[in-house]
């Protein structure tokens, strides 16, 4: 539980979600826009589906230094900087798409990264502004704005594509992605913020691990004991990554629990063993789809209709 809980709750978790749904919408985007505006400047076959590599790689590469960033500056001011990161990223595709660069568009798209990965902690100081009770629904609300994205991702990037008459193809989209990054850089700067959660100390934790990677053979996954555990993992990887100088954080970090054993635990290398499939799968599917459907004649409302799908 967090040392001082927020006055009001609901406001800062309704925050949140619009902070998510303002990171997720830019995102889904530039997943459809990206793609279209190298195809548009004539880039080499392989640029345009690159692009969203480009966006995955930045969001991969921020995880790095993350932790450090959080337990340094603390939540809101790196919240904002993601978000001048989202402004910023738009404002290089403006010049980009203008001037016919390329490496610009690509620019534009890890930066937009850079800003996605950062975004994903909102989950976590969500779970520190309500009772250790209402954390469910706390992480809940806040993903909700994925829903919103998914429709609004794509629609902005129909109806901005050709905003201005007078400017080149996707000019109005990019200006889209810093409006989005400007108003979620205003609800993250008016969210109050709660503290986290002391973390379990790191020979406690592992033993802990131990002990429930010797049991795993003879008990499910999920139960009470391993719920205890990775309530406990959780709260010190999010208090870590997102943490202001708590204990869990400083173990991981001075090497008692080094990031090694973190990720060859049986069950966290699964987990991301999972997710990379899942992601390569989804990467493959969306980064060709829009230039093949444009390819095969099909317009823009089309296409952002199956994104939303």
């Amino acid at each position: 539980m967090g040392a001082n809980l927020v006055r009001r709750p609901i406001r800062s978790l309704l925050l949140l979600a619009l902070c998510w749904a303002c990171t997720l919408s830019a995102s889904a985007q530039l997943t459809l826009v990206g793609p279209l505006a190298l195809a548009s400047l004539k880039a080499k076959h392989g640029f345009p589906t690159f692009s969203v590599g480009a966006f995955l790689f930045g969001a991969a590469i921020i995880s790095l230094p993350s932790a450090l960033l959080f337990r340094i500056w603390g939540r809101r001011i790196v919240f904002l900087v993601g978000c001048a990161l989202q402004v910023l990223a738009g404002v290089i595709g403006m010049f980009s798409i203008k001037y016919a660069s390329i490496m610009g568009v690509l620019l534009s798209c890890f930066m937009a990264g850079l800003a996605q990965g950062l975004g994903q902690f909102y989950r976590f100081a969500a779970t520190e502004v309500v009772k250790p009770s209402q954390k469910p629904f706390a992480v809940t609300l806040v993903l909700s704005g994925g829903v919103v994205s998914a429709f609004a991702g794509p629609l902005l990037a129909v109806h901005t594509s050709n905003l201005f008459a007078q400017l080149p193809t996707f000019f109005g989209s990019f200006l889209a992605v810093s409006v989005l990054g400007f108003f979620n850089g205003c609800c993250a700067a008016a969210v109050e913020y709660g503290e986290p959660a002391p973390a379990a100390d790191g020979q406690d934790a592992q033993a802990r691990e131990d002990r429930s990677a010797g049991s795993s053979r003879s008990e499910p996954l999920l139960t009470k004991s391993n719920d205890a555990e990775s309530g406990a993992s959780v709260n010190s990887g999010a208090a870590g990554s997102a943490g202001v100088g708590s204990r869990g954080s400083e173990t991981l970090w001075s090497g008692s629990r080094s990031i090694w054993s973190l990720m060859l635990h049986p069950h966290r290398a699964l987990a991301v063993a999972v997710a990379t499939c899942a992601h390569t799968s989804m990467t493959m599917l969306m980064s060709a789809m829009s230039v093949s459907m444009q390819s095969d004649g099909y317009d823009e409302t089309q296409t952002s209709l199956a994104f939303t799908a």
